[in-house]
């Protein structure tokens, strides 16, 4: 495997994951790390949490320093862009020239919504980044009028640090509860009461006609007719995974990278594959042939993520959601009406559901905040 050439795209969590897994597994290749930002990897979920609180100075979420890559031998290109993976020619054409691959892992995760027509003005922004976390910091210490549009996890964490910072913030969620897609109504209510008592201006049921200002934002118009004057608005209304740059490639995407249970893609390759997945791009496919769309992942590495892939080997899998009347969803006396063809690794339990190829490391779960987020 020496002269094998390791191509992660996708400097966050699950692209980190991959190219140290590798490296943990003995591989002599070349490996190298792309990622889209300058920073180097570092800890999405504390963004919108502690490094939004009101202290001197913000929380450092980077994972290594610079010179751990270089003692592991992982060559890191930050501030490069993937444009297109060309499975023909095994290249990946990126904004600073093309890589060539033999294995290629694709972690580019997801990119976050934004309102329509607003990508120019400024004062309007997403957190997902170190720079949208930098932004909207800044924009709370100076007191800025905020406005927060979804009140979802991220949504009610911008809220959260607004009010420790003393400001006045109003909540705008299209829903008539909060969260009832993630934590069920009951508990969406309580995170609205949580909110009120707080004193967030939660208004639920009402969606953002338009987005008013000059170049920069002034004011948020309701489409109950209201208006909200504000000089920052952060939009917290989901991701959509960014595919954009395999479009091309020959890959099947449906609300994602559609994947097999060793998170190899559809192009036919090699054993391992030559192009996996990792992170919240994947998007699986459940046995009788439908997507179930992305999946979040676990924030630790799976044990079988660190393994050598050795000779596979195939069994029938079960159909995991719906069976004859008397039979057990996912035991092995079950088999689906369609039954799909899984490759497994022969060191992993043909019972274990979380079965992964060896250069597919962990992504990430959205991290749940507490109840007592908003309390303190």
């Amino acid at each position: 495997m020496s002269e094998q050439n390791l191509v992660v795209v996708g400097a966050s969590l699950a692209g980190l994951r991959a190219a140290e897994a590798a490296r943990k597994a003995g591989f002599t290749g070349s490996v190298t790390l792309v990622g889209a930002e300058e920073h180097l990897p570092y800890d999405r979920p504390p963004l919108s949490k502690a490094y939004l609180d009101p202290s001197p100075a913000p929380l450092d979420t980077t994972f290594r320093a610079r010179e751990v890559f270089d003692d592991a031998g992982i060559d890191l290109r930050l501030g490069t862009t993937a444009t297109q993976l060309d499975p023909a020619d095994k290249t990946i054409h990126t904004s600073h020239g093309p890589l060539p691959y033999d294995i290629a892992v694709i972690a580019t995760g997801s990119s976050a919504r934004m309102l329509p027509g607003t990508a120019a003005m400024a004062g309007v922004l997403t957190l997902r980044t170190l720079d949208d976390a930098v932004t909207v910091r800044t924009a709370l210490d100076n007191r800025a009028r905020t406005v927060v549009v979804g009140a979802g996890f991220i949504g009610s964490e911008v809220a959260s640090g607004a009010r420790k910072r003393g400001l006045d913030v109003t909540v705008v969620e299209a829903l008539p509860v909060p969260l009832v897609r993630a934590i069920g109504t009951d508990m969406g209510r309580a995170c609205a009461d949580l909110h009120r008592r707080n004193g967030v201006d939660l208004r639920c049921g009402v969606g953002v006609e338009k987005v008013l200002g000059n170049g920069h934002v002034e004011a948020v118009q309701l489409s109950d007719g209201s208006t909200l004057e504000a000089d920052l608005v952060v939009v917290g209304v989901g991701a959509d995974p960014a595919t954009e740059w395999l479009e091309t490639s020959g890959i099947t995407l449906d609300r994602g990278v559609v994947c097999d249970d060793t998170m190899a893609t559809s192009l036919p390759g090699s054993t391992p594959p030559a192009t996996s997945l990792a992170g919240t791009i994947r998007s699986s496919m459940h046995p009788c042939g439908s997507s179930t769309g992305p999946v979040p992942q676990s924030r630790e590495p799976s044990p079988s993520a660190t393994r050598s892939t050795h000779r596979p080997r195939s069994r029938t899998a079960p159909c995991p959601i719906s069976g004859p009347t008397g039979t057990t969803p996912g035991s092995n006396s079950w088999e689906c009406p369609r039954p799909t063809k899984y490759t497994l690794s022969p060191d992993i339990s043909t019972t274990d559901s979380s079965w992964r190829s060896t250069a597919a490391a962990t992504g990430s779960w959205a991290h749940l905040p507490s109840t007592t987020r908003l309390t303190s």
